[in-house]
């Protein structure tokens, strides 16, 4: 696209062809945070429980600030090992922010 009025013209094309368009994700009244969990990139897996707790550790922290709603550890945790992208996860768990 050269500028935004090509790309809106292009958007335009698209609804006027009948491509469904998805809703503008609607953000909660204040900042919504999920803690995903760390990885151990470490080669031993028994240190697995060290980037658990850092997690843990960080959702316990964050939930502590006030005007700040933090996504809980199971919720988050059932991403482990997912491959999806962020926006989706966001989208998803209804955060405006993923760490």
């Amino acid at each position: 696209f050269v500028d935004a009025d090509d790309l809106e013209r292009y958007m335009e094309g698209l609804r006027l062809a009948g491509f469904p368009q998805n809703p503008p994700l609607k953000l909660p009244d204040k900042p919504t945070i999920a803690v995903l969990p760390f990885l151990n990139m470490s080669e031993d897996r028994e240190q697995e429980y060290f980037s658990d707790g850092m997690t843990e550790d960080l959702i316990t922290d964050l939930s502590k600030v006030t005007g700040l709603t933090v996504i809980s550890r199971s919720a988050t945790f059932a991403y482990r090992d997912k491959s999806k992208d962020i926006q989706s996860i966001a989208r998803e768990l209804n955060a405006s922010h993923v760490i």
